[in-house]
C-alpha cells in the first residue's frame, strides 16, 4: 500500500507579523507652563529651571478657561485687567462681555478653587506673551511654544474652571424655585410612575413633569448658548478638562451640588437613552395623557419634543466630544465654534494630539492658505498616529482634496473607536507601511499621497463570506452605533452612489445592494462595462486595506478595521499603477473561545497590496 500524500500547507495567516502598539499616551505629561499668575500680587512669574516660580519650587496651580478674543474693546474705552511682570499690553474687553473687576474676581474665585485653594493660578493672558507691536521675535517663539503645550498645562493643574462670564447664578434661576439637573429630573419623573387609572391623577402627573422639563431646559440652555460654548479653543478645553467646575461671576456653580463639564456630557447620554428607549419617556407620557384626556400625544410630543431640542443643542455646542484618547470627535466638532483668527482652525484644536503646526504662511488666499494647516497637521498625524489618522468619515458631500486628509468636515463620535485607544485595550497594526509620501514620480506639484503596504482582500469576496468566527455584517442605529459592522461609506461616496447618505446598513441585504451599486459605478468610471469582463478584474477594482485590531484584554473578541479603496481616476491603465481614493472604512469583529486559538484562516485569501492614495 503506497504511503499516504503528506497534507497540504496551511494556509496563510494574513495576521502573521503583526505589530503590537505600545500604550503611549499622545501627551507628555512632563512639561511645566513658562509663566504662572501668583494670585495675591497679581504678578506673573517666569519659570526658572524645570518648575520653580519665584522662590516656589513645583507650585500647586489652578486653571481658569474663558474666552474673550472675539469682545476685544477696540475703542480703548474699558480698563485693562492689571498684571505685573509683564512685558505686553493686556487688551480691554467689552463690559458687557466682562469688565476687569469681574475677571480680578473669577481670577480669584479659580484661586481659591472648590476644594483645593492655590497661591498660583494659570491664565492665558497672564502667562502667554501677546500679540503687539514691539513684540520680539522672542516673545513670538514662546508664545507659539506655549500654544503647542495647552494639554500639558491644563492636565497638570489641580483644579479646572470654565468661566461663563456676565453669568450668574440668579441668571439661571430667575423665576425657577431650584436649578435641577437630569438625575434629579429622572428621579422626580420615576418617583412619580404609579399604575395610572385616574384621569385626575395621569393629569398632576403631566403637569409635574412638563414643570420638571421647564426647571431643566431653562438653565440649561441659558448656560449652552454663553459664548464660552461658541469658541474653539474652549472645545479643545473642555475636552482636555471634562472635570472643569462651572464658574459664574459670583462663584461657583454649587445648586445642590457641584456642576461640571464631565456633568453635562453624561446628561447627553442620558438624555438620548430616556428619549429614545421605547419603554421610556416618550412612550409612558403617551400613555399617561390617553388615560388623563383620552386623547394622547399632542401634549407628551411637545415635551419629548423639548428634551430632544436640548440633545440637538448639547451637540452643537460639543457635548459629545469624547476623551483625549480619541481627539477625532472634538477635531470633527471644532467645524461648529468660532474663531478670531483663520489659523485657530487649527491651532486652536491640534493641541489634543499633542501636536503643534506653524504659522499661517503668507499669500494667497485665506483658504488656501487654510488648506496648507491643515495638510500639515494630517501629515504630522500619519507620522505621530497612522491609525488615529484613519478613523474617521468624511461627512462632506463634496469630494475631498484628500481622501486620506482628516479634516473637520468628519463624523468621529462613535464608541467604537475608542477601544483603538482606550486603557486595558490592545492596539496592533496590521499594515507593513503607513505613511505620507510625494506623488507619483516624488512629483509634489500633485500633491503627497498616502503610501498603503500591507494585506488587502476584495470587497465583494470579503463580504460574500460569512465564517462563524467572524462578524462581518451587524445593524444598529444613531444610538447604538459602537455595535455596528459593516460598511461605513464617507458621506461624498454614499451621495454619489447611493444618492442618499447612509451612516449604517440596516441589514446585510442592503448592505450587499449597496457593493453592487459601486462596482457598477466604478466598472463604469473604468470602461469595465463589457459582461465578459473577467470576475477578478472586476473585484479588484475595490479593497478592503487591513489597518489594525484592537481587543479588551478581557473579552474573547477582537475588533478590526481596514481602509475602503477604489481606483481614484478613469486612467485604465493596470489595477498595479492605479493611485487609489478612500471612499469608507470596513470593521469587523473575530470571535474565539478558551478551546480553540483565533480562527484567521476563515475570509478569503488576501493580497499583497502596495498603494498610493489619492
Amino acid at each position: 500500500m503506497p504511503p499516504l500524500p503528506p497534507p497540504p500547507p496551511p494556509p496563510p495567516n494574513p495576521w502573521f507579523g503583526r505589530k503590537r502598539i505600545p500604550r503611549e499616551s499622545l501627551i507628555s505629561r512632563s512639561i511645566w507652563p513658562h509663566r504662572l499668575l501668583h494670585v495675591e500680587t497679581m504678578t506673573s512669574h517666569i519659570r526658572q529651571g524645570d518648575n520653580t516660580y519665584g522662590s516656589v519650587r513645583e507650585p500647586v496651580y489652578n486653571v481658569l478657561s474663558y474666552t474673550w478674543g472675539r469682545f476685544m474693546d477696540r475703542t480703548l474705552k474699558e480698563t485693562s485687567l492689571v498684571v505685573h511682570g509683564i512685558d505686553w499690553p493686556i487688551p480691554p474687553i467689552q463690559k458687557s462681555h466682562f469688565s476687569a473687576i469681574t475677571f480680578q474676581d473669577a481670577i480669584h474665585h479659580a484661586a481659591n478653587g472648590y476644594r483645593h485653594s492655590c497661591e498660583w493660578l494659570w491664565v492665558d493672558i497672564a502667562c502667554i506673551p501677546q500679540e503687539h507691536d514691539q513684540e520680539t521675535q522672542e516673545a513670538a517663539r514662546i508664545r507659539d511654544q506655549e500654544i503647542s503645550r495647552q494639554v500639558e498645562i491644563f492636565y497638570r493643574a489641580k483644579e479646572a474652571f470654565a468661566w461663563l462670564s456676565s453669568l450668574r447664578e440668579l441668571d439661571l434661576f430667575e423665576d425657577l424655585d431650584k436649578l435641577l439637573s437630569i438625575d434629579e429630573f429622572i428621579s422626580h419623573y420615576r418617583r412619580g410612575l404609579v399604575d395610572y387609572h385616574n384621569a385626575e391623577l395621569a393629569a398632576k402627573f403631566l403637569d409635574t413633569v412638563e414643570e420638571h422639563i421647564h426647571l431643566l431646559l431653562k438653565p440649561m440652555t441659558t448656560m449652552l448658548n454663553h459664548p464660552w460654548f461658541d469658541s474653539l479653543w474652549t472645545l479643545q478645553e473642555m475636552v482636555l478638562r471634562p472635570d472643569a467646575l462651572i464658574l459664574l461671576d459670583d462663584g461657583v456653580l454649587k445648586a445642590g451640588d457641584k456642576w461640571d463639564i464631565h456633568g453635562l456630557k453624561t446628561d447627553i447620554l442620558t438624555l438620548r437613552f430616556i428619549t429614545h428607549n421605547p419603554k421610556d419617556i416618550a412612550h409612558i407620557l403617551t400613555q399617561v395623557e390617553l388615560i388623563s384626556d383620552g386623547i394622547g400625544a399632542p401634549r407628551s410630543a411637545r415635551m419629548v419634543q423639548k428634551l430632544e431640542q436640548l440633545i440637538t443643542l448639547q451637540k452643537l455646542k460639543g457635548l459629545e466630544a469624547l476623551d483625549i484618547e480619541f481627539p477625532n470627535t472634538a477635531y470633527s466638532l471644532a467645524q461648529h465654534r468660532q474663531v478670531s483668527k483663520l489659523e485657530d482652525r487649527i491651532h486652536g484644536i491640534v493641541q489634543t494630539y499633542g501636536i503643534s503646526c506653524g504659522p499661517l504662511p503668507p499669500g494667497g488666499d485665506p483658504i488656501s492658505r487654510l488648506h496648507t494647516l491643515e495638510d500639515e497637521f494630517g501629515e504630522k498625524l500619519v507620522a505621530k498616529s497612522p491609525v488615529l489618522s484613519q478613523l474617521f468619515i468624511h461627512s462632506g458631500e463634496e469630494h475631498p482634496r484628500k481622501s486620506w486628509l482628516i479634516t473637520q468636515k468628519c463624523r468621529a463620535d462613535d464608541l467604537f473607536w475608542v477601544g483603538f485607544f482606550q486603557d486595558g485595550h490592545v492596539l496592533q497594526t496590521l499594515y507593513d507601511c503607513l505613511e505620507v509620501v510625494s506623488g507619483p514620480g516624488h512629483d509634489r506639484s500633485q500633491g503627497n499621497y498616502l503610501r498603503f503596504v500591507g494585506k488587502a482582500w476584495y470587497l465583494d469576496e470579503f463580504l460574500e463570506s460569512s465564517p462563524k468566527h467572524y462578524n462581518t455584517f451587524r445593524s444598529a442605529d444613531q444610538e447604538t452605533a459602537y455595535l455596528y459592522r459593516g460598511l461605513m461609506l464617507d458621506h461624498y461616496i454614499s451621495k454619489s452612489v447611493l444618492s442618499n447618505i447612509v451612516e449604517y446598513f440596516p441589514n446585510r441585504q442592503s448592505m450587499l445592494d449597496a457593493v453592487q451599486k459601486l462596482y457598477q459605478y466604478y466598472r463604469t468610471m473604468r470602461g469595465h462595462q463589457d459582461s465578459a469582463a473577467r470576475r477578478d478584474e472586476i473585484s479588484a477594482l475595490i479593497k478592503i486595506a487591513l489597518l489594525a485590531s484592537e481587543s479588551d484584554c478581557n473579552l474573547p473578541a477582537v475588533q478590526y478595521v481596514g481602509i475602503v479603496l477604489a481606483p481614484a481616476s478613469t486612467d485604465q491603465t493596470s489595477m498595479a499603477t492605479t493611485t487609489w481614493k478612500r471612499i469608507g472604512l470596513m470593521r469587523w469583529t473575530e470571535h474565539y473561545y478558551e478551546d480553540e486559538p483565533p480562527v484567521h484562516q476563515e475570509l478569503p485569501p488576501y493580497h499583497e497590496l502596495e498603494a498610493l492614495i489619492a
